[in-house]
C-alpha cells in the first residue's frame, strides 16, 4: 500500500480525495498510512493549483527505487526500477 502511495504522488502529487479513489483505501486507513510516511520523510504535503497535494519526496523516491530493485530481485529479474 505504501509502495502505491509513493508511486502514485511522484511529481505533480495527488490531493487526498483522488488517492483515497486511486488506492482504493478508505480515509482512515489512508490518514494512518500518510502519517507514517510523513514521519520517515517520504512524502510531504504542498499546496498547488489552490488544492493541497500529497508529493513524494525525493527521500521517497529514492526508498520506492529501493523497493522496486528488492522485488524484481526476488522476482529474479535484474535492472534497474522504473521510477
Amino acid at each position: 500500500m505504501m509502495a502505491g502511495i509513493l508511486k502514485s504522488c511522484v511529481g505533480d502529487g495527488m490531493t487526498v480525495s483522488r488517492l483515497i479513489t486511486a488506492q482504493n483505501l478508505s480515509y482512515k486507513v489512508l490518514r494512518s498510512l500518510l502519517e507514517s510516511l510523513i514521519s520517515h520523510g517520504l512524502i510531504d504535503y504542498v499546496a498547488r493549483n489552490d488544492y493541497r497535494r500529497v508529493v513524494t519526496t525525493e527521500l521517497g523516491i529514492t526508498a520506492l527505487g529501493a523497493f522496486e530493485s528488492a522485488i524484481a530481485l526476488l522476482d529474479g529479474r535484474r535492472g534497474s526500477s522504473s521510477v
